[in-house]
């Protein structure tokens, strides 16, 4: 329900305990509010407290308030309210103090982009009379394809306007790296400078991952949360292996709008471990299988480059892992010496080496025996003709020149199972296992020594063809929901 004909009401959540029920007033907190108001928009303010009050407690909170700000005329009136009567309230913002619990904070975040959301659709000219204004923020390489279906698609469909930022953030290897990234798939990117002071134009905004600090101030969660503005969340990865936290539970994945994922299990673990439940979670396929598949067609000709360049079309890709430690499950260290003997004992096979982008300068940052292994590494493939180290961002010309992926725990299996080619998982014999998310688990050879690893490399076939998807690409199933979605919420003001 939204408040449009009676005054302003404030929600403030207090850290409050049973055995202080009422507690001091943070200055910052009330005189925020109380900036906010004016004598023509005066507040009805709510007080959550942890029990139910009493009468008593009232005369003490406003004793505490007029010691901090001493004009409560703005206060039109103020109630404490109890765990009973909080649920059923209708306030237009909820505010909280520093020292609330990250569960209340996030429920009053949650609030109050809804009511944001619910007044902007009020106000704008309906989406029937118009297109859907979409940003699309575009990172770094390794997540383009996360994002690149969904602006293909919403640049095909007249329902939508697509505008797509090109931000260079820490993990750029260039000062224009996802602005050429962009370029290069046929686009115009627009520079985040332009859209900074107008979010409110925009009906959604999609993002690929849920870390703010990658993004300028001014393109962050909170700054799309003020303006009502829908976000939504394209993962980066279909499996990334880490705490179930980060994959689940970050600010990014309660508040969005929507999280689109690859499958019933990755929505499913969402209903698991994220905060706000998994009812705004949709699983419409693997939109990155949309990508490699078109992109591996016109990847095709580096492909064959690389076969020519190491006189094989029976290649190896190697993925090895950085993460090493006791909490690591890297197998460089077990098995590079093995894989270059591999390629050693039969003279029709290549190896392309694709390290994750922080094994080896991690190693060489490392010094002593681990820069040595690094060193070790680049000159023993060096010296192979069949070997070729790949450190290259984009991984597509890797992809469509291999046969076989071999590879550490990594966000590339399921990926490359996208291509219908095997796949050997080297699962590290002491370190941790998959994790519940990866669904690829039945689809690939495990890996536990050297022999089973030699024998799944020597049997390494020239490749096949990439496996060809038909009907509606997973891109215009996300686009054709999220403006459903949007015309769904907005039928009342329309």
């Amino acid at each position: 329900m939204l408040a449009t004909d009676r005054r302003r009401a404030v929600l403030l959540h207090l850290h409050s305990t049973p055995d202080a029920p009422v507690p001091p007033v943070p200055g910052p907190v009330l005189r925020r509010l109380l900036a906010s108001t004016s004598s023509s928009d005066p507040v009805d303010l709510y007080v959550a407290l942890a029990v139910e009050p009493r009468e008593e407690d009232v005369v003490s909170f406003l004793g505490v308030c007029a010691d901090v700000v001493p004009d409560l005329s703005r206060l039109v009136s103020c109630s404490l309210v109890g765990p009973q009567e909080v649920g059923s309230l209708v306030v237009d913002n909820v505010l909280v103090d520093g020292s609330v619990s990250a569960e209340t904070a996030l429920m009053a975040a949650a609030w109050n982009s809804r009511q944001a959301r619910l007044l902007r659709d009020a106000e704008r000219r309906p989406l029937r009379d118009r297109p859907l204004k979409m940003m699309v923020l575009a990172q770094h390489m390794d997540s383009w394809g996360a994002l690149e279906p969904l602006v293909r698609a919403a640049y095909s469909d007249p329902r939508v306007e697509c505008s797509v930022v090109a931000l260079e953030g820490p993990f750029s290897r260039t000062a224009t790296e996802a602005h050429d990234t962009v370029v290069k798939a046929g686009w115009a990117p627009v520079a985040a400078a332009s859209v900074m002071g107008c979010l409110d134009d925009f009906d959604v905004i999609v993002v690929c991952d849920p870390y703010d600090e990658y993004r300028p101030e001014g393109l962050r969660l909170p700054d799309f949360l003020a303006v009502g503005v829908r976000v939504v969340l394209s993962p980066y990865a279909e499996s990334i292996g880490a705490e179930v936290s980060m994959q689940y539970d970050m600010p990014t994945h309660n508040l969005a709008w929507r999280v689109y994922v690859a499958n019933d299990v990755q929505a499913a673990l969402y209903g698991e471990h994220c905060s706000s439940g998994n009812d705004h979670v949709r699983a419409l396929g693997a939109i990155k299988g949309d990508w490699l598949r078109a992109a591996l067609e016109q990847a095709g000709d580096a492909g064959s480059a690389i076969q020519r360049k190491l006189g094989s079309d029976r290649v190896v890709l190697w993925n090895p892992h950085f993460r090493s430690g006791a909490d690591g499950w890297s197998t460089f260290s077990l098995y590079a010496e093995a894989m270059l003997a591999l390629v050693d004992r039969d003279p029709t096979l290549a190896l392309v080496a694709r390290p994750h982008p922080m094994l080896l300068p991690g190693l060489e940052a490392a010094g002593g025996t681990a820069a040595q292994l690094a060193r070790w590494f680049r000159e023993q493939c060096a010296l192979r003709p069949r070997v070729l180290l790949d450190e290259d961002r984009d991984y597509r010309p890797a992809f469509a020149a291999s046969s076989v992926l071999v590879s550490d725990l990594s966000s590339l299996i399921p990926e490359y199972l996208h291509l219908g080619r095997p796949v050997g998982y080297l699962r590290h014999p002491v370190q941790r296992g998959t994790t519940a998310d990866a669904t690829w688990r039945d689809l690939v050879d495990v890996i536990d020594d050297q022999e089973q690893l030699s024998r799944f490399v020597l049997a390494t076939a020239p490749r096949g063809p990439v496996s060809v998807a038909t009907g509606r690409t997973v891109g215009a199933r996300v686009i054709d929901d999220v403006v459903d979605g949007v015309l769904d919420e907005t039928r009342t003001w329309n």
